[in-house]
Order: C-alpha cells, then structure tokens, then sequence
C-alpha cells in the first residue's frame, strides 16, 4: 500500500538567481576554508576538534519539479544517473540485534522511525557524472576513472554539486538524511535484517582493507572501486557498505554528546543545522583487523571541509 503520511522536512529556500546562488555558495565555501585549520578527524571518543563553525544545507530549492512517479526507478536523463525508489516505511534504527557485539554506544538506544518515499542514488555519484555537472576539468579524485566514484570532496563540494544539479535539471536533489541512508541501507521494507548492506557475509557486499588491499596493513595499497561491482542489497542498491564513506545532509552540534539517539519514535527526522556533518557506509580503509565500520548501522562525523579520497555521496530526492 502507498505510503501517505506527510513529509515533514526542513529546507533552506533561497530566491536567488541560478548564477547567483551558485556564486554565492562557492564564495561562503572559500571563506570557511580559512577556518580549516587544525580541522580533525571526528569519529573518535575523543570527540571532534575541529573548527566551530556552523553550518547548514545551504542547497536552496530551484522552482523544481517533484518525482512522483508511482514506485518507479527512474534514470536522470541529462546525466544518466540512476535513482531507486524506496517505498515509506517504519523501521527500528540503530543498534538491533544482528549487529550483535559491534555496536557502539553512538548508535543506542534502538528506536523506531517512519520515513515518507523517497528516492536514492543507485551508485556511488561517479567521476563521470561529477565531470559531467561540475566542468570536464573538475575531477579532485585521486583515483582517477569514470566509473569510480568521485572523492577528496567534501560536504559543502557536495552541496555545490547539488546545487549545479539542480539548476540544470529543474529538480530538487539533495544528500539523504541519516535515517534515510540506515533505512535503504537495511533494503527498506524488502529488509531481510543483514549486518551489511545486502548480505551477512562482508565481501559479496564491501569493498575494505582485507579483499581492496594489495597489502591490507599498508593504507596506502587501498584503491577505491568501481561501482556497482559487488552484490546489490535488497532494494538493488550497491556499495553502501565499504568503497567510500558517504555525506549525510544531517548535521551535528557536537560529536557525539548531540548525536546520541532518542528513545523516542520519530517521522522524518532530521538535522538541518548543526557543526560537523555524519557521515554513513565505511570505506575501502576501514575494517583493518574487524569490519565493524562496514555495518549499516555505524555512525561517524568529520568537518565539512575535509577532503580525504576515501570520502564521496550519493544523491537522494523526496518523492513529493
């Protein structure tokens, strides 16, 4: 049965001119880059130590049409890029009972969440379509190839990105939200309760240190993958355990004090505002002697200006 409840999300409308907007946003990004310094991995108990800088999703809306296209996977047609619908649903987030022993404290308690449709990335955004949105020259990869996905972006990047995206398709994309990412990470309401994304057994699924290595205890034999290359979960969706860690649109005031769940259910969460951005999927150099980073439940943060090549996104937009 179609899902109906009303969505409830925060967005950030700016009625500015396409050139305009896209200016502005690039301009706010090189003045932050100034406050990057001593800026810090944030996924530690140590808590985060980078600059305090508040920020949000700065993404306006273009006068964009909506996707509703009863359950249907669509393929964006300027830039081939392949979105798949995932239908509405409540699910348990966090920290269930298949993740076992891996658990970390940021992901508890478990709690309920219901989510309206919506629409997700099927890859990884690839070097490919970066090149094509952002300029034939722009590609900050360090891993260079079409079908890899694009990386050394950072959160405001992707924003950027996204804006271009949308002024030139007419649509409304954006990074999905932490709940989002958890809920077509598990498959939705196909979910068969995996570990990872798609399966119980890590490599049919990930990319990390032991199977992307040549050398698994040297970082610097790691390579980041090709899309699409290992087994779909069961939404169809792939690489969403290990290959690259991938943005959030939700935001955080501190790590982890403010991330810490709510025991209490909740519809469409999210966090629009914040200081440091989360960050969902684990990568190809996470995992090196376990692979708990690689579940779907995990949970890390880094600074919206970090750039690493391990760091890329994949898109999502609201269904209505």
């Amino acid at each position: 049965m179609k899902h109906e409840k009303k969505h409830v999300e925060t967005r950030h409308a700016l009625s500015l001119p396409s050139g305009f907007a896209i200016a502005a946003l690039s301009f706010i990004l090189a003045l932050l880059s100034f406050s990057q310094l001593g800026c810090s991995r944030g996924s530690s108990a140590n808590g985060y130590t980078g600059p305090l800088v508040v920020v949000q999703r700065l993404v306006p809306d273009v006068d964009g049409i909506t996707l509703d296209l009863d359950g249907a996977d669509y393929t964006e047609p300027q830039y081939g890029i392949d979105m798949l619908f995932v239908e509405g649903g409540t699910f348990t987030m966090g920290c269930t009972s298949e993740q076992e022993d891996d658990c970390e404290k940021i992901e508890k308690p478990a709690h309920d969440v219901t989510l309206d449709n919506f629409y997700i990335g099927k890859y990884e955004v690839t070097q490919a379509e970066w090149k094509a949105v952002m300029g034939a020259d722009n590609n900050p990869s360090e891993y260079k190839g079409d079908d890899l996905p694009v990386t050394n972006v950072n959160w405001y990047d992707a924003q950027i990105f996204i804006l271009k995206l949308n002024v030139k398709t007419e649509k409304n994309y954006r990074l999905p939200t932490e709940a989002e990412w958890e809920y077509a990470a598990r498959g939705g309401n196909k979910s068969k309760g995996y570990k990872y994304s798609g399966s119980d057994d890590v490599d049919e699924v990930a990319w990390y240190r032991e199977n992307g290595c040549e050398n698994p205890k040297e970082s610097t034999t790691c390579r980041i993958h090709p899309v699409g290359n290992k087994k779909p979960n069961e939404l169809g969706i792939y690489d969403m355990s290990g290959n690259v860690d991938e943005w959030t649109s939700d935001l955080v005031v501190e790590w982890p004090a403010a991330a810490y769940y709510s025991g209490d259910a909740q519809t469409n969460p999210q966090r629009p505002i914040g200081l440091i951005p989360m960050i969902r999927g684990g990568n190809a150099w996470s995992g090196f002697f376990n692979t708990k980073d690689l579940r779907v439940s995990h949970r890390s943060v880094n600074g919206p200006l970090v750039r690493l090549n391990n760091y890329g996104f994949r898109l999502a937009h609201s269904s209505k």
